[in-house]
């Protein structure tokens, strides 16, 4: 389905927001530097945070799942950078890894709805997402119209 029109929201707000919608929430640390805008649908934006996040606790193999988003502009686009402390995601899922109802080997699994969801949510937006499974860094890449210039870009 589409969502609402697009605007212009920190990247950082959305973030808080997802954060505040998760049940299990103390159990998560956040560090998120970015402070860029970008024009997006807000609630499908935070539904992909909530998405990520809420993996990053369950799959966390500590008692505290630490979360590190960072952003940068490129000429190609705006990326958004996502890194937790957890064991990363298996090789075994790499050709698999934004299907629907493929899930994680993990007791808490849920029915595979997240990743395939965010990858719906940032195509929509015109953008990609990708997993590095050397770096275990999750990357979204927005196409360049979907960010807002600032004056110390």
């Amino acid at each position: 389905t589409r969502g609402a029109p697009s605007k212009y929201i920190k990247l950082k707000d959305i973030i808080q927001e997802a954060y505040q919608e998760l049940s299990a929430k103390d159990s998560l640390v956040i560090t998120c530097n970015c402070k860029k805008k970008i024009k997006v649908d807000v609630k499908q934006f935070i539904l992909v945070f909530k998405y990520i996040l809420d993996n990053a606790i369950k799959y966390c193999n500590v008692e505290t799942a630490k979360v590190i988003i960072s952003c940068e502009t490129t000429t190609t686009g705006f990326l958004i950078n996502i890194k937790d402390n957890g064991p990363g995601i298996p090789d075994t899922l790499k050709e698999d890894l934004f299907l629907l109802f493929k899930t994680g080997a993990h007791k808490n699994s849920g029915l595979g709805l997240g990743l395939a969801s965010v990858k719906k949510i940032i195509e929509r937006h015109r953008g990609e997402v990708g997993y590095n499974f050397k770096t275990k860094v999750l990357q979204i890449k927005l196409p360049p119209e979907l960010y807002q210039k600032q004056q110390n870009d």
